[in-house]
Parts: C-alpha cells; sequence; structure tokens
C-alpha cells in the first residue's frame, strides 16, 4: 500500500485510502513490465536492485494511471536537478558502479522523495538512473576492454555487471557485438 500511496502522490494525483483496481486489465505496458520483472526472476545473473525497484516502480505508477478515479495532473513541468545535486548523485554513481546502487539510496543522497529524483534525474540526464548505470559501466567496459591484458570476467565485475554473461548480453544489444569481439576491433 505505500507503494500505491507514494506513487499516487509522485504523480501528482490525490490521495485515497484504497485505489479501485478493476479485475481483468488487459494492458501492454503491464504486460512488458511484468515479462521483465518475470525475466529478472528467473535468470542467473540477475541485472540488480536498481533495476527491479525502477520496474516495480513503473508497474506500480501504470496501476495507478489505470485508476479512472485518481486525477493525475502533468508533470511536464519537471524542473531538472540542480547542477551541484547532480554532481554530487553522479560523483556517487561512479564511485560505486561496482556496488548494486539503489534508486533509494540515490534519492536520499539528493533530499527529493524517490518519484521526484527520478522525473528530476531524467529532465537533468535524459536517462533513467538505471539507464545512466548501465551506460556508464558499458563504457568503463569499453576501456578495460582495451588493456589486452585483462580478463574479460574480470572486466564485467570491476565495472558492475553481474556477470559475463550480463555484460555480453548489454554489449550485444547496445554495441551488436559481444565484448571478445569490441576486445578485437579496438
Amino acid at each position: 500500500m505505500e507503494l500505491i500511496r507514494a506513487a499516487m502522490e509522485e504523480s501528482g494525483g490525490q490521495v485515497r485510502p484504497t485505489p479501485r483496481f478493476h479485475a481483468g486489465i488487459r494492458d501492454k505496458p503491464i504486460q512488458r513490465i511484468l515479462g521483465m520483472l518475470t525475466t529478472e526472476m528467473e535468470t542467473e545473473q540477475p541485472l540488480g536492485e536498481l533495476y527491479v525497484a525502477s520496474l516495480t516502480h513503473a508497474l506500480v505508477t501504470r496501476f495507478v494511471q489505470l485508476d479512472s478515479t485518481c486525477e493525475l495532473h502533468s508533470t511536464a513541468g519537471v524542473s531538472a536537478l540542480p547542477p551541484r545535486i547532480l554532481k554530487r548523485v553522479l560523483e556517487k554513481i561512479e564511485a560505486n558502479l561496482d556496488a548494486d546502487l539503489t534508486v533509494t539510496n540515490l534519492a536520499q543522497e539528493t533530499g527529493y522523495s524517490r518519484g521526484h529524483f527520478l522525473r528530476m534525474f531524467r529532465a537533468a540526464t535524459g536517462l533513467t538512473p538505471h539507464q545512466y548505470v548501465l551506460d556508464l559501466r558499458l563504457r568503463r567496459a569499453q576501456d578495460s576492454l582495451k588493456r589486452k591484458d585483462t580478463r574479460i570476467i574480470d572486466v564485467a565485475l570491476s565495472c558492475g555487471f553481474s556477470s559475463q554473461s550480463h555484460m555480453t548480453s548489454v554489449f550485444r544489444q547496445r554495441l551488436e557485438m559481444t565484448p571478445a569481439e569490441f576486445r578485437r576491433s579496438a
């Protein structure tokens, strides 16, 4: 219930004790989010708490948006994180890139609520925290792979990927090549 209340407040909705959800909802975004959560639970190489928290927040927010009695207001005018706060968050991310970062910890760094932090971070960077972290890990891995003396598994772990196969899947998805292929071409 706390997640629902927080999502309603963060979305600008009027908080009611219990939102009305309807059985049998068929919603493509909800199906996709549930599919990603299911895949994450079943995988041997989890992407981490930041990813699961982002998906959970998206799922709850989508349910709140579907509640026809919740009057949501546009959040298009959200301002970006102030530069000094953004710098502090980005430094925290870089310093802890090999750790399992959480949205809650990053939001605490700013003093804003979790949802407000997410919106302000995206307004400042154009990315969600998960996307930003993944991009940073990928860039760091690319730099490390240029040094031929490091093992690919060591690069993956030092850059915060849960495993070599996790890093390989990100490379394939983003660069359309494996880390070994990247290393050979570098």
